[in-house]
């Protein structure tokens, strides 16, 4: 009897408690929480941020302070370093509020978030793609911000990676013997698009493969792409050597 007795003052202790929370988190105002969740922002601690301003969000969906709370969420979550998340916070925000500068801001994180990640060469580059579209995009709306340049180095980065996954695919096919294959796929990349440190790799590496489809012309024709002061040079000369003698 003692025990049931016990267990009954424990459940109205329990509710009672359960109730005053309830009680004391509705009596919070809509600027009280607003403040709270920024107070969180300006400290730096972006769990509880993050979850003070997805409750003011869910409160107070058209408040005048909204726009500014979704901001805040996501850019809470690009800090965080969850990406993922970051992403699908600040499309929202860019496509459905109209705040040039935070859009402006949220257009820039964002091609940050797909950057950041976007996988090695050796990986889909579905994220690159991506990134590299949110790039363009913010460059066209926005020429005059002050991340411009970052933002097309950047992009540069990510258009080289891509043509970078064109040649190790050649390099692929190459160690197969599939040398059609392979020359298909160096003839696809972009020079101009390509790193410093990958253009006479390339070349080479196209050169090797006309040698064995015995298209020498051709091979002939891009050994004297390569610069004497090349790494590369001293193998290409070899190989031009070979030619010329017709093997």
């Amino acid at each position: 009897m003692k025990k049931i007795l016990i267990i009954i003052l424990l459940t109205v202790v329990l509710f009672s408690c359960a109730k005053k929370t309830v009680l004391k988190e509705s009596s919070v105002s809509e600027e009280d929480l607003y403040n709270r969740a920024f107070e969180q922002y300006e400290a730096k601690k972006w769990g509880k941020s993050i979850d003070l301003f997805q409750k003011y969000i869910f409160s107070y969906p058209a408040n005048k302070r909204t726009e500014s709370a979704q901001y805040y969420l996501a850019d809470a979550y690009y800090n965080a370093k969850s990406y993922t998340e970051a992403i699908v916070e600040l499309e929202y925000f860019r496509d459905n509020y109209k705040n040039y500068n935070l859009k402006k801001d949220a257009s820039y994180k964002l091609a940050l978030c797909y950057y950041k990640l976007a996988p090695s060469y050796q990986f889909d580059q579905t994220l690159s793609k991506n990134a590299i579209n949110e790039m363009r995009e913010f460059l066209q709306k926005y020429p005059e911000s002050e991340n411009k340049q970052e933002v097309d180095s950047l992009s540069r980065i990510l258009i080289s990676r891509l043509e970078e996954k064109k040649m190790h695919t050649g390099d692929f096919y190459f160690k197969k013997r599939d040398y059609i294959s392979a020359e298909i796929y160096y003839l696809s990349v972009d020079l101009n698009n390509l790193s410093d440190g990958y253009r006479d790799a390339l070349i080479m590496s196209l050169v090797n493969t006309e040698m064995k489809l015995k298209k020498y012309d051709d091979a002939e024709k891009n050994i004297n792409k390569i610069s004497e002061t090349s790494k590369h040079y001293p193998k290409a000369k070899k190989i031009l050597d070979k030619i010329k003698k017709n093997i």
